[in-house]
C-alpha cells in the first residue's frame, strides 16, 4: 500500500477479536492494527486504510500482496510496483493474460 495513513496485522485473533466473528470482526471498528507479525500467532493477513469520503468524492487504494526469494528481492517488486500507474499496468496485463487464457477455445452451439 502507498498510502501512509495504513496499518495492519498478522494476528488473526487480533481481527476477529474476543467477541467479534468472520461476519463482524473487531477489527472493522478498530481505528488502527497493531502491526504485530510472527510464528506464534494463528496467522491472517489483515490490511486497514481509514479515509473519510465528501459527496462525490474518489479514493484510489492500492494493495500489493506477493513475495520474493528473499528480503532484497521483496524490497525490488515493491519498488517495481509502487505507485497508480504501475499497478494500472500490472492490472491490465492480468487482465489480458486471462483474456487470453480463457478465449482460446470457444464452442458454438445451435
Amino acid at each position: 500500500m502507498d498510502d501512509i495513513e495504513r496499518s495492519f496485522t498478522g494476528d488473526r485473533t487480533e481481527f476477529i477479536g474476543r467477541n467479534g466473528s468472520l461476519q463482524k470482526p473487531d477489527a472493522l471498528s478498530q481505528v488502527k492494527l497493531s502491526g504485530k507479525t510472527g510464528a506464534a500467532m494463528d496467522p491472517c493477513a489483515a490490511l486497514q486504510v481509514n479515509f473519510v469520503l465528501s459527496p462525490n468524492q474518489e479514493k484510489v487504494v492500492i494493495f500489493r500482496l506477493g513475495s520474493g526469494r528473499d528480503a532484497q528481492d521483496a524490497s525490488n517488486l515493491v519498488r517495481q510496483f509502487r505507485g497508480l500507474l504501475a499497478a494500472t499496468n500490472a492490472l491490465e496485463k492480468v487482465n489480458q493474460y486471462w483474456t487470453k487464457s480463457l478465449g482460446a477455445i470457444q464452442i458454438d452451439t445451435p
